[in-house]
């Protein structure tokens, strides 16, 4: 049998197997430790868990309940579109946290511990493999406002990461997202709101919109490619997403699309989420009366600013009923918040739907958070059930 093996080598390294085992070492060696931990432990998790997060609650009995009529249906979907507003946004600003962190002064100081310096190498003296950690969050904040307008869309990150090594991904890659309904693969920049209030950014005379756009068309015209620019602006309370096309001169005629999100001021379902996905708020049904507990966590700059209040509930089928918030805060951390509500049960009787099998009672209400500089209220479907 040793000979055997012994033959098996000989004819291997007779062979080009050598050449590729070279070859296989080069790439792994030019592939950053940096942008590969960034890729596994980031970029891909990230993404694979945008698939399953409402999975504890669709396996709950009481999902084909709400689901009977055209209504429960709707509120389903915005419950969903909800969940996903909160998971994107929360892993954008965990991403530009940890840019600026890392970017930071600190690190320059070389605060960083002796053993993470060592592993990560030039990466953190120079940041190139760090900037992708801003790159997530703008690809973020395009999905945040996408999934708000319901906009279909593909992030190509999902097929890409790590299958295709970051470093190249920004030059060899197809782009970040591809939209549906225009038939378009968008790169996806950051920038700032120019004169007109469109997102723009210039940053030297090879790294501007323009430029960028010569090469898209340049794309399209090698390989037929519809690829446009996607620039976002994440100014005020609102995120800004333009979508960008060499078709279009885009000083005169501005992009082909603009759109524009607010911010959520709280977290109200990914703050609560466990290994099967998030979870649903608590209620109980005693005496007369309906008591809902919403667990949620503040986002705003100054959490604890003002007066505690802004926050209503309505409900689903009975809309004339509208209820006030008693809003507690954590002491050791304000930004976590409980929210108490209490209503009488005969007001809101057709907003509550029971599970005959597992008797367990769900009710369908509307968390209405007034926010932002025109105390505009933001809606978050509520979905709270009876243990």
């Amino acid at each position: 049998m040793s000979e055997d093996i012994q033959a098996a080598v000989e004819h291997g390294l007779r062979t080009d197997v050598p050449d590729l085992v070279e070859f296989a070492t080069n790439t792994e060696g030019s592939q950053s430790y940096l942008w590969a931990y960034i890729d596994y432990c980031f970029r891909t998790p990230i993404y694979r868990t945008l698939q399953w997060l409402d999975c504890n609650l669709r396996n709950q009995n009481f999902w084909k309940l709400i689901a009977e009529d055209g209504e429960g249906r709707e509120f389903l979907k915005s419950l969903i579109t909800h969940i996903l507003k909160e998971y994107t946004l929360m892993w954008s600003r965990i991403m530009d946290g940890l840019a600026d962190m890392l970017l930071g002064e600190s690190r320059e100081r070389g605060e960083l511990p002796e053993v993470v310096r060592e592993v990560l190498g030039p990466d953190v003296k120079d940041g190139t493999a760090l900037f992708d950690l801003k790159g997530i969050a703008t690809e973020l904040k395009a999905f945040y406002v996408l999934i708000d307008h319901r906009k279909p869309f593909l992030p190509f990150s999902i097929m890409q990461s790590p299958i295709t090594p970051s470093y190249i991904r920004p030059g060899a890659s197809s782009g970040d997202l591809y939209l549906f309904e225009e038939n378009l693969i968008v790169d996806v920049k950051s920038g700032q709101l120019d004169g007109k209030e469109l997102p723009t950014y210039y940053h030297g005379r090879e790294a501007n919109l323009s430029a960028d756009l010569k090469k898209a068309s340049n794309m399209r015209n090698l390989y037929g490619i519809r690829k446009g620019i996607g620039v976002v602006a994440d100014e005020g309370g609102y995120i800004h997403l333009a979508v960008y096309v060499p078709w279009k001169r885009w000083m005169v005629e501005g992009p082909l699309l603009h759109l524009k999100s607010l911010k959520l001021p709280l977290l109200a379902y990914v703050n609560n989420i466990g290994r099967t996905g998030v979870a649903h708020h608590g209620a109980t049904l005693g005496n007369g009366k309906l008591r809902l507990t919403v667990k949620a966590y503040d986002l705003r700059e100054s959490p604890y600013a003002g007066k505690p209040g802004g926050i209503t509930l309505s409900f689903l089928r009975n809309p004339g009923v509208v209820i006030e918030g008693s809003v507690n805060r954590d002491s050791a951390n304000p930004r976590r918040v409980t929210v108490e509500f209490a209503v009488d049960t005969s007001k809101v009787k057709d907003s509550i739907v029971t599970d005959v099998k597992s008797g367990k009672s769900v009710v369908l209400a509307k968390l209405l958070v007034q926010y932002g500089e025109e105390e505009e209220k933001l809606v978050y479907p509520l979905l709270a059930a009876t243990d």
